[in-house]
């Protein structure tokens, strides 16, 4: 009898044992996965962010539209340059009337460039309102279990830039020979592309050689045929200007293009860790008290590229090279 006793306390004494590990293991799984759930939920909270950003960049393809504009006026200043200098050594009697046309010129390429200067203003303060500012679209969201509380937080940082390795939206006009000629030798053409380089000074000869324009990275469309804006990997991106900082709006911030793409790195406050999870994070993340740990994922998104040029511009385009043969 005694015997028998013994042997059922030890299968119960077992089985308790058993139970209580198997619980542990179970609190265990449900901890790493609601932190797993919150940096999924955190992760496309942020995705969610930079789409938007993204997509508001170029909305209407004005950045598209700016950079054509820009090319347009730049090579007006230069046609119009061209003339003067002819008429100086050429024709005097035309020189003040030459000079007459330069100077408009220049002027229309002045205000451009304060157009592209005000548009990448706004561009800024847009994304600025619309991640952290009071237009704001991140929802926050708030997560409580016994083992676990966590809690989405305003975006941490924000980058806007371009991708690397992508141009202007603005081919060579071949029928312009002169022009052509003059930025293929300064190596403002991408020789494999057609396309002007994107983000660099493109200037004139003399007396123009003063004017610079810079041309929006921004994908040239195929046929009729336009990128969308999607997600990129991080390494990719090549930053312009910091537009955000520890989730408050920077004042200063600037750049000299309209950007095509932005970088958003999200975070999360994960508190009350307890048990194994949180000794486990603590030591990851170097802490030895009960602070909060911050968890913070970070997403690249890049706006659509250009359309296709209007009906306008293409026909004098296409005029212009057959003027010009």
């Amino acid at each position: 009898m005694s015997c028998h006793r013994s042997s059922y306390g030890n299968t119960y004494f077992l089985v308790t044992c058993m139970f209580a590990l198997l619980t542990v293991i179970l609190a265990t799984v449900a901890a790493f996965d609601s932190l797993f759930l919150s940096h999924q939920r955190l992760r496309t909270g942020a995705e969610d962010l930079s789409m938007l950003a993204a997509d508001q960049m170029n909305m209407h393809d004005r950045a598209g539209r700016m950079n054509n504009l820009l090319a347009l006026s730049r090579e007006n200043a230069f046609n119009t340059g061209v003339t003067y200098v002819t008429a100086v050594e050429s024709e005097p009697a035309l020189a003040d009337l030459a000079a007459l046309l330069m100077n408009e010129s220049r002027n229309g390429a002045l205000l451009m460039t304060a157009e592209q200067k005000q548009m990448t203003t706004y561009t800024i303060h847009e994304m600025q309102q619309l991640l952290v500012g009071k237009k704001a679209v991140a929802a926050p969201w708030h997560m409580v279990l016994p083992w676990i509380e966590s809690a989405s937080l305003t975006p941490d940082c924000v980058d806007v830039g371009y991708v690397e390795g992508v141009d202007s939206s603005v081919h060579v006009n071949d029928g312009n020979s002169d022009l052509a000629s003059f930025d293929s030798n300064d190596r403002l053409i991408n020789p494999k592309t057609g396309l002007y380089f994107a983000n660099r000074a493109l200037t004139l000869p003399a007396p123009n050689n003063d004017l610079i324009f810079c041309l929006s990275s921004l994908p040239a469309p195929v046929k009729d045929t336009v990128s969308q804006a999607r997600t990129i990997k991080a390494g990719a991106f090549k930053p312009l200007s910091k537009i955000v900082s520890h989730g408050m709006p920077v004042v200063e911030a600037h750049c000299q293009c309209v950007p095509s793409a932005v970088r958003i790195t999200q975070a999360a406050c994960e508190k009350n860790l307890g048990g194994f999870v949180g000794r486990t994070f603590r030591s990851a993340t170097g802490r030895t008290d009960d602070e909060a740990v911050r968890i913070s994922v970070c997403m690249v998104g890049t706006t659509n590229g250009a359309g296709p040029l209007p009906e306008t511009i293409a026909s004098s385009l296409v005029v212009q090279a057959g003027s010009n043969q």
